[in-house]
């Protein structure tokens, strides 16, 4: 998942952008989903040709891409609406498009790019208003993903979220059936899967194979135990103060201590581990965020991710998107009803469904929907496997949190390599590197 890194602001440069942008009300005014006063009714804009303006805060993104998945469906729901994709790169990054003076209407964005390309640039709005106008249950979503947004949005409601995605362990059927050892099941521990990484670590005619390889910061950021990465209150990093990240460090680092499953500094990457699983072939087991294209040759499997023995039955926290309408648009109830189809709108969700796009609804009919047009999914375990019975409760998501995971991922890189002797310095080390940065950061 590509992010790109951002430039983080204080709390208060936060509620200034928040209380200067056209009339958007601060967040802790009078929220009637926060338990204050209704607002007045909003008027109807007219059924005039208009342009909607589009932006993801994510690169890589195309018109092509955008138009399959959200604008020919936006264009034959409201035919007065012309949608418009910005693609997101040199020269259309948020602080090119408002000096250009082309913003968007709705913003598109993962957790990171919240802080990055909306709230850092003072284009908060809460729609508040416009929730209440249409009558949009919020219920209808997976409560953990309106949670996290209320949270960001101090009580507010800035987005709604339109996509959502939960981490998993891939499996290597193949190589299972090679050694003559059973498949991982849903509902297994993180101790099941450690003996069966020692198990499936050994070399094979010729062949060296480890048992357990991941996507450490995917794990991370949707943990299960619901720790945050840093204190909303006292700018610093909870790596020190949190006894959860121990026990979240030395459940991961054990598996890369079994005899054979090492990494190095070449193997220790995201993009490594997991090219070890889906390109080589020669790892047994793979937890992460990732579902293998239909490109991916490796007969592989999926279950849930395993679980913790103090946290029996929960799933990891959701990873989800948002869409989020800026407060320069001068089309915010037509970008609102977009944004209340395009994510709720039982036909179109599970149409998306279908094509392997996950919708942050409860909806049974959208869920059970998923993935029936890849083929490449068929006969896998993948319902099961992606909607967990109960996911974990969201951390606490900062605008710091892309400043911490950096030191996160560098120290454990440092700690599974052989270059940090042991947990309690690791940890010391995040904490004091996170705390800096973070320091650095907010005086900018």
């Amino acid at each position: 998942m590509l992010k790109r890194s951002f430039t983080v602001m204080t709390a208060g440069m936060m509620l200034l952008a928040a209380c200067s942008n056209g009339g958007t009300p601060a967040a802790n005014e009078a929220n009637p989903l926060a338990g204050g006063a209704t607002p007045a009714p909003v008027p109807e804009e007219k059924q005039e040709p208009i342009e909607l303006m589009f932006w993801n805060s994510s690169s890589g993104g195309t018109e092509q891409g955008f138009m399959d998945t959200v604008g020919n469906a936006v264009k034959q729901k409201f035919p007065h609406i012309t949608p418009k994709y910005i693609p997101t790169g040199k020269g259309t990054l948020m602080p090119d498009l408002i000096a250009a003076g082309t913003t968007p209407d709705i913003v598109m964005s993962s957790l990171p790019g919240i802080f990055s390309g909306y709230l850092a640039n003072g284009m908060q709005y809460d729609m508040t208003e416009q929730l209440n106008k249409y009558k949009l249950d919020l219920n209808q979503f997976e409560p953990t993903t309106i949670a996290l947004i209320k949270q960001i949005s101090n009580g507010a409601m800035f987005g709604l979220p339109y996509g959502s995605n939960t981490t998993h362990l891939l499996y290597n059927r193949d190589i299972f059936d090679k050694f003559g050892v059973a498949y991982p099941t849903d509902g297994m521990t993180w101790d099941d899967i450690y003996e069966l990484a020692k198990k499936m670590t050994r070399t094979e005619g010729g062949v060296h194979y480890r048992g357990f390889a991941s996507s450490l910061e995917h794990l991370e950021m949707t943990n299960q135990l619901s720790f945050s990465l840093v204190d909303p209150k006292t700018k610093k990093s909870t790596y020190a103060s949190d006894e959860k990240w121990r026990t979240f460090v030395d459940n991961l680092v054990r598996f890369y201590q079994i005899p054979g499953n090492g990494v190095d500094d070449k193997t220790v990457s995201q993009a490594a581990q997991l090219d070890a699983f889906q390109k080589e072939g020669t790892v047994a087991m793979y937890a992460g965020i990732v579902v293998p294209a239909e490109s991916v040759t490796v007969n592989w499997d999926i279950v849930r991710l395993p679980e913790f023995s103090s946290a029996r039955g929960i799933g990891s926290q959701p990873y989800p998107s948002y869409m989020m309408i800026t407060g320069t648009s001068k089309h915010k109830d037509n970008a609102f009803k977009v944004i209340q189809y395009l994510t709720t709108d039982e036909e179109y969700l599970t149409s998306r469904a279908k094509r392997g796009a996950m919708s942050a609804v409860k909806n049974p009919k959208v869920i059970q929907a998923f993935g029936h047009d890849l083929p490449h999914w068929q006969g896998r375990n993948i319902l099961k496997a992606r909607f967990p019975e109960k996911l974990a409760n969201p951390s606490v998501y900062t605008e710091f949190n892309s400043v911490a995971l950096t030191k996160y991922t560098a120290n454990m890189n440092a700690f599974l390599t052989g270059k940090i002797p042991d947990t309690n310095t690791a940890l010391r080390m995040m904490s004091e590197q996170a705390d800096q940065a973070i320091a650095d950061a907010m005086k900018k």
